[in-house]
Parts: structure tokens; C-alpha cells; sequence
């Protein structure tokens, strides 16, 4: 840590994931876009396991997100629309993507939030957008989130932007995150680098590990 301008800066990974000021953010790890467990997504989920299993052994805080959509378009505005047509979506013809009720918006049973886990339904891809997760970070004195999650270069990437703003430190970890596009990912990673700490979770959970064993 140094002090610049009579202001505490967290110079190192540890000083800034220390347990007592970090909230683990799960982004989106719902079944609609989880399921099919290959590759980048498989691995992902792996990370996100040992991750979470850590954050919880060591006190801190975990808070889950969900994107859904109410019926009949009440929250997707003409430019949302039009990203979701650009997706591939067909207004008319599909349902409505993670419609409220629906499997697909689900959690992962095997990291599904347990008693006290705070779970927040999200409309837009940045979870502090129309959320009260400020809130609730400023509330507990959380001055650090990690990111887990999908997509990296959707709603990871416009949470880390938002945070930053709000003036968090954010970790995203590169082995924890996905996207069903692996050039918007790397560019995403590669983006997120300059303005946050980028990390792997093993490098994460040794830090929390060792706070552990102290206490």
C-alpha cells in the first residue's frame, strides 16, 4: 500500500481481494447459456467452483445475478432490440430470451447460492444498471468485487466498466469467465487488463487461503 496525495492506494492482488473489503460477483451463470458444458464454458465453470468455495470458507461476500426479462418486451427498449435482432433473435417468432419462469434463466445447481446469498435479477448487461447492488456494497464497506462469469465481453466487461466508474477495485478471473465468442473474449480480457487487475482464481484463492489459515 502507498499513500498518494494523503489517500491509502492497495498496490498488490492481496491488498486489493482482501478478504474483509471483497464481494464475489457470479454473472449470468445461468442454464440457457451453461448448459452445454465444452470447452471455454467447461472450464469456466470449474474455475468458478473453486473460486466460490474459497470465497465462502473465507467470509466473502458472494452475490449471484440473473438476467431475465419480464413478458411481452416491458424492458427492451428499440436499441435493446435491436442487439438482441442483431443476435440472431426473431421478434414474432422466438420467445422472449430469459423470460421471467423460464429453466434458461436458472443457476447452475452445482453453484447454486445457498441461505444468505443475495440473488439479483438484471435487466441490462452491467449489474449495478437499474440494481441495488451499489447499494449494497457501499452498505457492507465492499471496496473490491471480482468478477466471475459470462460473457466476458458482454456483461462482465459492462460491469467492470461500471464499477470502475463508481470507483471499485475490480479483479475479473480470465479462467472464470466466458463468451460464446472467443475474439470478443480475448479482446475483452486484453481491454479489462488496462483498467482493472486481471487474474487467474488459483492466484485469488492462495491469497484467501493464507487469510484462512491466520484466523
Amino acid at each position: 500500500m502507498k499513500t498518494v496525495n494523503g489517500v491509502k492506494v492497495y498496490t498488490n492482488l492481496a491488498e486489493v481481494v482482501a478478504s474483509e473489503h471483497t464481494a464475489l460477483l457470479i454473472i449470468d451463470v445461468q442454464e440457457g447459456d451453461w448448459k452445454n458444458l465444452k470447452g471455454m464454458t467447461k472450464k469456466a465453470l470449474a474455475g468458478i467452483e473453486r473460486v466460490l468455495e474459497a470465497a465462502r470458507t473465507t467470509g466473502v461476500r458472494v452475490i449471484y445475478f440473473r438476467n431475465v426479462q419480464p413478458p411481452d418486451h416491458l424492458t427492451m427498449s428499440p436499441p435493446y432490440l435491436r442487439l438482441l435482432i442483431k443476435g440472431g433473435y426473431r421478434p414474432g417468432k422466438d420467445p422472449i430470451p430469459v423470460l421471467e419462469g423460464s429453466p434458461d434463466t436458472n443457476i447452475l445447481s452445482c453453484i447454486a447460492p445457498k441461505s444468505g446469498e443475495r440473488v439479483i435479477d438484471k435487466r441490462r448487461s452491467s449489474a449495478f444498471e437499474g440494481t441495488e447492488l451499489d447499494v449494497i456494497l457501499r452498505s457492507n464497506r465492499i471496496e473490491t468485487i471480482v468478477l466471475v462469469g459470462g460473457s466476458t465481453d458482454w456483461c462482465v466487461e459492462a460491469t467492470l466498466w461500471a464499477a470502475t466508474g463508481r470507483d471499485y477495485y475490480a479483479v475479473v478471473l480470465e479462467d472464470c469467465v466466458r463468451s460464446p465468442r472467443p475474439a470478443g473474449h480475448r479482446a475483452a480480457l486484453k481491454q479489462m487488463a488496462v483498467i482493472a487487475d486481471v487474474a487467474r482464481a488459483a492466484d485469488v484463492i492462495a491469497i484467501w487461503n493464507k487469510k484462512k489459515k491466520k484466523l
